[in-house]
Parts: C-alpha cells; sequence; structure tokens
C-alpha cells in the first residue's frame, strides 16, 4: 500500500501498462493487522491510500482475509461495505489458514486449536481452526455472502460507478467473470481444472 505514497511512482506505472495494484489490506480490524505483524497498515489510511491510486487511473485489486481471531459477523459486512463505498476493483478474499511451519501456524498448533491436518484443506472453502467466537459454519457462510454480495451485479456496477480510476470496461469484464464463477459456487480465487469445484453446500 506504500505505492499511494508515490504519485510519480503511480503514475509512471500506469504509463508503463499497470491496469491494476494488488493490495494486501489483510483486515480492516487495527487490532487484528497488529497481531498479524502487519502494524505498518494503517485503517485509518486506507481511504486516502485507495484514492491516491485510482487518481493515478491504476485500479485497486484488494487482498483481504476473513476469519481472524478479533472478526465478528459484523466484520464481514463492515469490510465488503467499506470496499464498495471506496469503489474496490476487484478483490480477493480469503480465509485464514494454519500453514505448518510458519509463526501462526506453529502457535495455534501449540494452542491445540488446529482442527484439521489434511493439508489439501489448506485453501479457501475449508475451515481448519477453532475460531473463538463463531462456528465453522459461521466462517463460511459469511464468507460466501460476503463474495456474493461484492460481485452482486449491483455491487458490480456500484463499485464500478464509483472507483476513479481507468480502464472500466477491463475491470468490468474481470468483475463478471468472476460473477459467473460465483453463479457457479467456484470460489473466485481457484484457476485451473483441477480447481472447479464447488465447496459450498448451503
Amino acid at each position: 500500500v506504500n505505492v499511494a505514497k508515490s504519485p510519480e511512482l503511480s503514475s509512471a506505472a500506469y504509463s508503463s501498462g499497470c491496469k491494476f495494484i494488488a493490495v494486501g489490506f489483510e483486515n480492516m480490524n487495527q487490532k487484528s493487522l497488529n497481531s498479524m505483524s502487519k502494524s505498518f497498515n494503517h485503517v485509518d489510511e486506507f481511504h486516502q491510500s485507495i484514492m491516491n491510486i485510482h487518481q493515478s487511473g491504476i485500479a485497486v485489486h484488494a487482498l483481504i482475509i476473513f476469519g481472524l481471531e478479533s472478526d465478528t459477523v459484523e466484520t464481514y459486512h463492515a469490510t465488503i461495505d467499506y470496499l464498495i463505498e471506496n469503489g474496490i476493483a476487484i478483490a480477493d478474499f480469503f480465509t485464514l489458514t494454519p500453514y505448518p511451519a510458519t509463526p501462526l501456524g506453529k502457535q495455534m498448533r501449540a494452542e491445540n486449536k488446529v482442527t484439521d491436518e489434511d493439508l489439501s484443506h489448506l485453501r479457501e472453502g475449508y475451515i481448519c481452526y477453532k475460531h473463538p467466537t463463531l462456528t465453522n459454519d459461521q466462517l463460511l457462510n459469511e464468507y460466501w455472502k460476503g463474495i456474493k454480495k461484492f460481485y452482486s451485479l449491483k455491487n458490480i456496477f456500484k463499485r464500478t460507478w464509483k472507483g476513479t480510476y481507468k480502464d472500466k470496461l477491463y475491470h468490468l469484464i474481470f468483475n463478471l467473470s468472476y460473477y459467473v464463477k460465483i453463479k457457479r459456487n467456484i470460489i473466485p480465487v481457484y484457476f485451473g481444472n483441477n480447481q472447479v469445484k464447488s465447496f459450498h453446500k448451503k
């Protein structure tokens, strides 16, 4: 997100052909960011950062993690609303995943919070840990509700209209490709024939 602090860099990137930048906002809760060693991300600065990047012509492609221990049902709704109101062109949503040998994975295993050690389940569509306040069904249902709301046709066009970036047709087509995947209950971040599978059973 620090690229937002350099208008010259953003403008040069757009001139070179850059249409979007993937920005790891991760979460809209500062407490959650601090717990992930992401204290250099400041939630209160996200809006201006988004505006700065958009002004260069580049769209923001937001990367969001759901299911952190401080997350609540309200976190999902507030995050989606924030992204829509700020005209985010594209967003990829991930679920918290305790990968082995990572600091998070080691900590969760030490605290006996990991509930599924099947390595093929360490991906979106599965919950492999015990959340302190939400059940696995709640985590997955809110995850899917958020994706479907963000990529509803109404909100696709609303976000495209609100965003001040350029090349809107390009991003609209990108959005519609995600919309088609979601209608088929395919998690948008999955690519390739071996990943075309529905994990949503509700």
